[in-house]
């Protein structure tokens, strides 16, 4: 036994890093939305920081610790109570058998993530773990978590797992939360409202009327959003002389052109290919900050260049990178 779930909240799934290297036979490559925060509940836990997680929308989710454990919460979009007491994301934590973990309402943000020492055992579909419920593979019978079911840890756990559970002494009390944590702030010189973009591969059949419109304007998340896509509110987006085109290849940041001109963001669950104009292309280093929106969140564009994404990219890796190795020498000196 390990985590029941008494309460599933708006969607929780299992997801790892994604199930890459599919796409050409029309797989969805999935996986976390919000990776930073994925990887960094891990390495609280001295997991690979891709190893598999619970990954919850918003509030309402209510989760009882069966066995003790080591866990850590990142993200956003909740506040954590461990049995009905307030708790921290962004630490580690160790907490007894019989323990009620509980996400309450937070003013912002929209995802959290749970990781555990070891990880959970779940079903690996084209080598990944990942939750893909439109095909049902991957995580617990390819579904969203339900009330009633009965998540295991995972057996295999890293000697720096135990030596971080071993540095957290229960001493007779619930829980013992760590006195240091991680966090990796995203758009650190920016507000959360810019979404940094490069041109897509259509880029040119717009006008510059309508380029000018899209860094200019603000565009809200709408109700019409979910893991494949974010539909957005704001003001179209036409084309000045209708052009067909074949499906081509999409991915997770590929903004489309619906006919109506509204503005999709693309996200994890995504198709693979899509009839739609992409009209530019969300810089990874910003899809965790999209992942994190809610609907009624505004937010605005602003271009860059492909090779600055990509040294964005370069940069948040390193970041993250560092955090890991600060963490394996705090408990291997």
């Amino acid at each position: 036994m390990s985590l029941r779930i008494i309460k599933p909240g708006i969607s929780t799934t299992l997801q790892d890093i994604g199930r890459r290297g599919f796409q050409s036979a029309g797989v969805p490559v999935s996986g976390a939305m919000d990776t930073d925060s994925m990887q960094l509940a891990n390495l609280l836990c001295g997991n690979d920081p891709n190893e598999v997680v619970l990954e919850t929308s918003l509030h309402g989710a209510e989760w009882l610790v069966e066995e003790e454990q080591l866990i850590a919460f990142c993200g956003s979009g909740a506040t954590l109570l461990i049995n009905n007491k307030p708790a921290p994301f962004n630490r580690s934590i160790r907490v007894k058998a019989s323990t009620l973990l509980s996400l309450k309402p937070a003013a912002s943000g929209c995802r959290s993530y749970m990781a555990a020492a070891g990880g959970f055992k779940a079903r690996t579909d084209l080598k990944s773990k990942s939750t893909y419920k439109t095909a049902a593979i991957g995580g617990q019978e390819g579904r969203a978590l339900k009330a009633g079911d009965l998540l295991e840890w995972g057996l295999e756990r890293k000697e720096l797992c135990r030596k971080i559970v071993d540095s957290l002494p229960l001493n007779g009390s619930d829980l013992a939360i760590a006195n240091w944590g991680a966090v990796y702030h995203k758009n650190p010189d920016q507000r959360g409202n810019i979404i940094r973009v490069f041109r897509g591969p259509e880029w040119d059949w717009f006008d510059e009327q309508v380029k000018e419109k899209l860094f200019n304007n603000s565009f809200g998340v709408t109700n019409q959003s979910d893991r494949m896509g974010y539909r957005l509110s704001g003001i179209p987006m036409m084309l000045s002389k209708k052009q067909e085109m074949i499906s081509t290849a999409v991915c997770m940041g590929t903004i489309q052109v619906t006919h109506e001109g509204s503005l999709v963001i693309l996200m994890a669950d995504a198709q693979t290919t899509g009839g739609y104009p992409r009209l530019a292309m969300v810089a990874a280093v910003d899809l965790p900050v999209c992942a994190q929106m809610r609907p009624g969140n505004r937010f605005y564009f602003k271009e860059i260049s492909i090779n600055h994404a990509e040294a964005l990219l370069t940069e948040k890796e390193k970041t993250l990178k560092q955090i890991e190795k600060s963490i394996f020498m705090k408990f291997t000196q």
